[in-house]
């Protein structure tokens, strides 16, 4: 069944998604983040980057304060009742683990440098999604690249819910998983022969994944930083990224996401397919049309 939380860890991420939270800690990413254009975490980490860090941590911890008096708990119990969590890999679902991990420094710095690069990120995918690329193997025509919005018209809520409780979603944050299907936010795509790179700007953060598209399977960073194996690959332009072993579902279950180019390249089309070894697989389509 769905993982079991303590009351705390739960209250503490209802906490970290609301307005007032989100809202301080996007405004110190956005007034910061001019610093580290271009950075990558595998170079050396700037003086700089670790003072605005610093200076982070105080407004989640500032933005924490009311949290831990109405609870009576310190914020490092809070944390650390967080991190236990995390541990125990009970929670492995792609929804709330980036919110979970907001005071480290692995999540201010992806956040950060993906909110640096955003706009040059933007331009990639628009020029890429463009069909006049000189895209390899079949052209810029087959790329899914763009900038992308959901498209709430065709978002169809039953099968949502049935694809959050397949993929085992705790029942009480099942409201706020729901809550990142229906952003305003921007998906941003860039795909070419060999890769496909998803940047997801949710209501928990941004998030960027990238896959190789050679149907092997790869061990990519899931939003709780752990090693996943994951294939991936491209037939005539619709990718498929499979999840191979989803921790938290029966041995031998698999979670695909199949994404389309339709509409004659206005819209993007992601199916979620469940195959759970001990029921019924279950379907979920997300739609997009471009930004």
């Amino acid at each position: 069944g769905a993982a079991i939380l303590p009351p705390i860890v739960q209250a503490f991420a209802h906490h970290v998604m609301s307005k007032k939270f989100r809202t301080a800690v996007e405004k110190f990413l956005a007034d910061n983040c001019r610093a580290f254009a271009g950075a990558s975490a595998a170079e050396e980490q700037d003086l700089e980057w670790t003072n605005i860090y610093q200076e982070y941590v105080a407004v989640v911890e500032n933005q924490l304060e009311d949290f831990c008096k109405k609870h009576s708990t310190p914020s490092d119990d809070v944390f650390y009742e967080v991190q236990d969590v995390m541990k125990s890999g009970s929670l492995d679902d792609e929804f709330l683990p980036t919110v979970l991990r907001v005071a480290e420094y692995s999540y201010f710095f992806e956040q950060v440098t993906l909110l640096a690069d955003r706009a040059s990120h933007m331009e990639r995918a628009n020029e890429g999604g463009g069909g006049g690329g000189e895209g390899k193997s079949g052209g810029a025509d087959d790329s899914l690249s763009g900038v992308w919005k959901v498209d709430k018209s065709r978002l169809d809520k039953p099968s949502l819910e049935r694809y959050l409780a397949a993929t085992r979603v705790p029942i009480v944050f099942r409201g706020l998983a729901m809550g990142t299907y229906f952003s305003n936010k921007n998906l941003i795509v860039l795909h070419d022969s060999s890769t496909i790179s998803i940047i997801n700007e949710s209501p928990f953060g941004m998030q960027k994944c990238t896959y190789e598209l050679d149907d092997r399977v790869h061990e990519v960073a899931n939003p709780w930083g752990s090693e996943v194996p994951i294939r991936a690959f491209d037939d005539r332009g619709a990718v498929t990224v499979t999840q191979e072993r989803p921790s938290n579902l029966p041995s031998g279950s698999t979670i695909s996401h199949v994404w389309t180019s339709e509409s004659g390249g206005r819209a993007l089309k992601c199916s979620m397919h469940v195959d759970n070894r001990s029921s019924s697989p279950v379907l979920f389509e997300m739609w997009y049309k471009r930004e």
